[in-house]
């Protein structure tokens, strides 16, 4: 199986372009496009790598392709449309798409793809921009064990950690319900630091505490749902 070397890198801007760049910088030869060229024609000047003047472009010597696209209806467009990276990939190259995407939407996209022998895994990240510039995203993954082998290397260069979550789509549906599970946090943490305030307690204070009691070491899941939900005890 071939190793990835190149890449194509489709949507450098607030994330992808941190993305990308450490990808340079872990050593990938990078290819970027960007609807708007000057966003990709300014990656370039900030980082290096080359712009592609086409999808076609950016796919014609592209071991792997990474999407970083705002939902599954865009990266099936740039893929599948007539002129879209797609039609010019060779059999076995790799889509990854890191984008936040309907997992429904994936799986057809995978299934489309699948019959020009291009293969797809879907690679969500938390993290943000932040987390982004410094390599350290958390990355979930589906697709099959031996695609998600392939890749790692191509991801391990964004991100700490990475995760596989199971077939094709898998990491989508998982990256929906993270963050379902943290705009809860959000929400709750906010009606804290109110309610604390009230008592006069200090919300720097009160944002630490709750990074270390609740962040750092997530209770519910540690001494609920794993020792005692998971194994019906």
């Amino acid at each position: 199986m071939t190793t990835i070397r190149k890449i194509g890198f489709i949507g450098v801007g607030n994330m992808g372009n941190p993305m990308a760049a450490n990808l340079l910088k872990g050593g990938f030869e990078v290819t970027v496009f960007d609807a708007r060229p000057e966003t990709a024609a300014a990656f370039v000047t900030q980082h290096g790598g080359k712009a592609a003047a086409s999808l076609a472009d950016l796919a014609r010597s592209a071991d792997a392709i990474v999407t970083m696209l705002p939902d599954d209806k865009i990266v099936r467009k740039v893929m599948l449309d007539a002129g879209g990276a797609a039609a010019a990939l060779a059999k076995g190259a790799v889509l990854i798409d890191m984008s936040t995407c309907d997992p429904t939407g994936t799986r057809k996209t995978a299934e489309a793809l699948e019959k020009s022998g291009i293969q797809m895994i879907d690679a969500p990240v938390m993290g943000g921009v932040v987390f982004a510039k410094d390599g350290t995203l958390d990355i979930m993954v589906g697709g099959s064990k031996e695609l998600v082998t392939r890749v790692t290397p191509v991801l391990k260069a964004m991100g700490r950690a990475v995760t596989h979550c199971g077939a094709i789509g898998s990491a989508h549906a998982m990256k929906a319900l993270a963050n379902y599970v943290n705009a809860c946090a959000l929400i709750n943490a906010v009606e804290v630091l109110t309610i604390g305030k009230k008592f006069g307690l200090d919300p720097k204070m009160m944002a630490d505490s709750l990074v270390t009691m609740c962040s750092g070491r997530n209770h519910p899941i540690e001494k609920k749902v794993i020792p005692q939900i998971l194994t019906h005890k």
